[in-house]
């Protein structure tokens, strides 16, 4: 797979990606192929979904090589767009992504709550910016909570081991195999949250962008 483009440093991202392209803009924001200004509070991710859907049937991308993947809270959307098109997509890569905005009752939420980067002071900030007053239980704004993991699109996942996320994505990357999903996921040792948005600095973010293709 070859991704066109990088990542905005600092700004979590959704791509819209086509595998085994070579040629043009194949790694496409999903704000700019849905004609999005910006992601806002709350966004519907079974409507996202459809605007995928959409984009690849209006043939801006080829249906049979339709990939999705994010990072933070764009993995956050990417995996409730394989969700929604699990039978539609190619692949998805989430590269530590949100998956449970109901709670922080989870070994890392514990462990790295603060000095790791990614703190909880700043998680609450962001996961009230999102959700808002809506339902954080519900599976299109927390993925993880889906009881549903079978016939997923295949995945690369991609975390840190200091990330306070990082157990909430390995529980899912653990649902996903016991569903009989093919599933990559690598763990990168004392990485915090934002280290593949930062190439220039951090040499295990290169790494970890060769993996993703």
């Amino acid at each position: 797979a070859r991704i066109a483009g990088e990542l905005q440093r600092n700004k979590p991202a959704v791509l819209v990606i086509e595998l085994g392209s070579n040629d043009g803009l194949r790694g496409l924001p999903l704000a700019q192929v849905l004609g999005l200004a910006a992601f806002g509070r709350g966004v519907d991710g079974h409507a996202v979904s459809l605007g995928v859907r959409d984009v690849a049937q209006a043939g801006a991308v080829d249906p049979a090589r339709v990939a999705v993947g994010g990072d933070s809270a764009g993995g956050n959307i990417a995996a409730v767009i394989a969700q929604e098109l699990r039978d539609q997509l190619a692949h998805q890569v989430l590269i530590y992504p949100v998956m449970d905005l109901s709670t922080f009752d989870t070994q890392s939420h514990s462990d790295f709550s603060d000095g790791y980067y990614l703190t909880r002071r700043r998680l609450n900030y962001f996961y009230d910016s999102y959700a808002g007053a809506a339902d954080r239980t519900d599976i299109r704004m927390s993925p993880g909570r889906n009881g549903d993991p079978a016939g997923l699109p295949p995945a690369t996942v991609i975390t840190g081991e200091l990330d306070p996320l990082v157990s909430e994505v390995s529980d899912y990357v653990g649902r996903m195999l016991n569903a009989g999903n093919a599933v990559s996921s690598i763990e990168f040792k004392g990485q915090v949250h934002p280290f593949v948005q930062m190439g220039g600095i951090i040499s295990d973010a290169l790494i970890a962008r060769t993996i993703i293709g």
